[in-house]
């Protein structure tokens, strides 16, 4: 399905500026819709709100760079999808919780850059988060209670931006009892690039030579379990911003990447 058709609450022609920029709007563990698709808005129990995505109010649209090169909609069954071959009649374990290998599911399929980030633990004072904020552009400051640090592996002792996540099994800090002393600790995903906004004040600080910026608007994703090669689940939103951030989406081959 293309064009500007109506799918699990978006319209399709806007998931490739801001459709699916949604985030959790309070912090805690939300009961999923195991017949919607993680990318859906619907698919949590939560109230939500969609991210700011312009420079200000007076910037025209095309001030953004969107990095979603296409966007459908495939109708695929659990059975199609899975590694493991299941009886029609059987259960099997899906991003979402249980269903029928018979059952089907909207994918979304994206053409995409993707790069590894560290997600880290929850911010540890109010300072942080309203620096980070500033950053990367977010106003108004709401729904901040729910932000994360985000690092790049590149250099993982330096924060590189906010994500809100909304995955149920992803609520609590993962502390690792071998990691390194002072670096900061947390678990590996995919930050799925959506668009870029151009021109955000605090190039300095971070080490640019032009008092402005680019901050990034992505998703965050991992691999869904049991299936195959290329299929995602959403887990959250958030931006990224900084050196690291700008290679990564420089080095990074866009592909195609289902989301389910």
């Amino acid at each position: 399905m293309t064009g500007s058709a109506y799918i699990a609450g978006l319209w399709l022609h806007r998931i490739k500026d801001r459709g699916l920029l949604w985030e959790q709007f309070n912090k805690g563990v939300h009961q999923r819709i195991t017949t919607l698709p993680t990318w859906s808005w619907a698919s949590i129990h939560a109230q939500v709100r969609w991210m700011d995505h312009r420079p200000s109010d007076q910037s025209p649209p095309d001030a953004v760079t969107t990095h979603i090169g296409k966007a459908t909609v495939l109708k695929q069954t659990w059975a199609e999808i899975n590694l493991i071959n299941n009886q029609p009649s059987s259960a099997i374990t899906t991003p979402t919780g249980h269903s029928t290998p018979d059952a089907q599911v909207m994918v979304l399929c994206l053409h995409a850059k993707i790069q590894h980030v560290i997600l880290g633990q929850f911010f540890s004072s109010e300072e942080d988060k309203q620096l980070v904020g500033d950053l990367a552009w977010r106003r108004p400051m709401v729904g901040m209670d729910s932000w994360r640090t985000v690092a790049s592996p590149l250099d993982p002792k330096h924060i590189a931006g906010w994500a809100s996540i909304e995955h149920p099994d992803m609520q609590i800090d993962k502390i690792d009892p071998n990691r390194d002393p002072g670096t900061p600790h947390g678990e590996i995903v995919c930050a799925l690039y959506v668009s870029t906004v151009p021109g955000v004040p605090g190039g300095i600080p971070l080490g640019y030579l032009s008092t402005a910026h680019h901050v990034y608007n992505v998703l965050f994703v991992r691999r869904a379990r049991n299936t195959r090669d290329g299929y995602y689940e959403r887990v959250g939103v958030g931006r990224l911003f900084g050196r690291e951030m700008d290679q990564g989406l420089k080095q990074a081959t866009a592909k195609e990447v289902y989301l389910i």
